[in-house]
């Protein structure tokens, strides 16, 4: 009994790698946080969201939080128009954020790549307890159109989401 479930375990692994490429870590110097599975299209799909990441940095004076990320899609036709569509308020309001061409894939496919404007939060005051934060959240989905047809990854009619909690002391 314990054989065949060693060899059922052995077999959904395998399934499971069949339609996954390596771990890769964000190509811009990301960290183990960052890593996701490069998944490979399915035969009926166009575009899938590969992974995203709400990338921070601080200097002196504030944070920065910049969303990123990187799409693959099919190589459908020479002229391709790929975003993400994304809102910080629930869909009362959404932006896109134009993705650029990145590299070739393989099987026809390519990489596009997206970086956001940058959400900038100024330190706080000595004043400032330790309990405020600014929290942001970032709902999304990937948008491809191509050949008068427009292609979405929703992430399975959920959208896909990150936030950030920034916190911090003034110094």
């Amino acid at each position: 009994m314990k054989m065949i479930h060693k060899i059922t375990v052995g077999l959904l692994l395998v399934m499971m790698a069949a339609g996954c490429a390596n771990d890769v870590t964000d190509p811009m110097g990301g960290d183990a946080a960052s890593r996701s599975v490069y998944r490979r299209l399915a035969s009926w799909e166009n575009v899938k969201l590969t992974w995203a990441t709400l990338r921070w940095s601080e200097s002196g004076t504030a944070f920065k939080i910049q969303p990123t990320g990187a799409i693959l899609l099919r190589n459908l036709s020479y002229v391709k128009d790929v975003a993400i569509r994304y809102t910080t308020n629930g869909w009362k309001s959404w932006s896109e954020i134009k993705a650029q061409y990145s590299s070739n894939a393989e099987d026809n496919c390519e990489y596009w790549a997206f970086n956001g404007s940058q959400y900038t939060f100024v330190k706080s005051f000595p004043t400032q307890s330790l309990t405020d934060a600014v929290k942001i959240n970032f709902d999304f989905v990937v948008r491809f159109k191509v050949n008068g047809v427009t292609y979405w990854d929703n992430n399975g009619s959920k959208n896909y989401h990150m936030d950030q909690v920034v916190r911090y002391i003034s110094n």
